[in-house]
Order: C-alpha cells, then structure tokens, then sequence
C-alpha cells in the first residue's frame, strides 16, 4: 500500500525434524500517479458531528465510461463496476455494504454524468454510490479505515471469435488506476469539556424519554407492568 522498499522476512517450517527456511525477499514499490480516468470521494450529510454522533456517509466513485473507437463501443455501466478490483481494494466504512452486494449479486446504483476530470476536461462518467452509517470515535479522524479503490482500466479492445456477423469482443489489455476517497466538507468535532457532568458518559444525539403502563385499571393489589 506505501511507496519505497519493503522486504518479505525468511520463513522457517519444520519437516522430520528438519528446518527449512526460505530466503528474504526484497522489492520497490513504486507511487501510482493520480489517473482521471477514476475519482472518488466521500461525503457526510451533515456539515459537523460531535465525536461519537452518528453520520451517514456517502462514497461517490466516479469511473470513466471507457470508448473504443476502432469498434465504436462502450462499455456499460455494469461492466465497468466489473473492472473494480473490490478484493485489493480498501473500503473503510463501506466494506460491509461491498460484502452484502458480493453475497446478494447486486452492484451499486449508478448513472451516467459528465463533469470535469482534474484538468478541467468535461469527460463521460459512471457515477456510483455507496452508503454507510458511522460513528466517528475521534476528532478529524474517518471511522474504519481510508477508503482505497483499485480499477483495472481497459487500455484496449480486441475480437474474441465469432460466427458471421456476430462479433465478441473482449479487453486487450488493462492498466491499474488506484483512486483515494476522502471525508470532505464534513468537520469532526471533540465533544466540549465545558460543563460537563461528572457522570458523563459519551453519549451524544437526540433522544427522549418516554413511559407506559399496562394494564391502566387495576383492584388494589394487582400487578402493573411499567415500561420506561
């Protein structure tokens, strides 16, 4: 996940009574350049929340709705969530909502926009969303993890066979995107020391409180259940 040198250590196992133990491994990570071709963000429905508060995020995705002219296609909207790579991707906060999709066989909700890339370019974008409801435990701080979403980008198409007419196609080749979402527009406050009672707990929202009783007439000396 970090740019820079990393090293995989030896490892040993124990056969009969003999240790093998392989060689350590070392390599570079080299820095993906940010791509347009892939944007994300996520965003809060309110503009603060205290610590612990609930908040209902939103993780927009916006993958470029890739075109090919030499066959004059483009790939669907469907399609293209195909090309995420949801297993080496990271999620944060929206990982249980990729899960339930993966076990139920649905995708996010999508439509097709346009909007500007980095430079400004008006571009052609699948727009999904994913929701999610946290309770952030620190001030600043996105609860679950950073939100990381890797693409394999088609760079081309190529026929696949075919009978007359009737052409498949399928992609030539593909180059891995990787694009960071984060919190935006969206402050998380600690909660005020100021006048807080020693009792405190961390409690934070609205709430009410509310009682009932049943049954409501009764001969003296019978039972009533009080609910509070």
């Amino acid at each position: 996940r970090k740019a820079g040198l990393h090293e995989v250590p030896a490892m040993s196992i124990d056969v009969d009574g003999r240790r093998f133990t392989t060689a350590a491994l070392s390599f570079e990570a080299t820095p993906i350049e940010p791509s347009d071709h892939v944007l994300a963000e996520i965003v809060g429905d309110r503009a603060s929340v205290f610590v612990g508060e609930p908040l209902n995020l939103t993780l927009r995705l916006w993958v470029e709705a890739y075109h090919n002219g030499q066959f004059d296609v483009t790939l669907s909207g469907e399609d293209t969530w195909n090309l995420v790579l949801e297993q080496q991707s990271q999620w944060g906060p929206f990982q249980s909502e990729i899960e339930r999709m993966a076990a139920e066989r649905e995708m996010p909700r999508f439509h097709k926009v346009r909007r500007p890339d980095r430079s400004g370019v008006e571009r052609d974008y699948y727009l999904y969303e994913l929701t999610s409801t946290v309770q952030p435990q620190g001030s600043g701080s996105l609860p679950g993890g950073n939100v990381q979403v890797v693409v394999a980008y088609p760079t081309g198409l190529e026929r696949a066979g075919g009978l007359l007419s009737f052409v498949r196609l399928a992609i030539a080749g593909q180059r891995i995107v990787v694009a960071d979402a984060e919190l935006a527009s969206t402050e998380i406050k600690a909660l005020p020391t100021a006048g807080r009672p020693a009792d405190f707990r961390g409690a934070v929202g609205q709430f009410e409180i509310a009682t009932e009783a049943s049954p409501l007439r009764v001969q003296a000396g019978d039972p009533i259940t009080l609910r509070m």
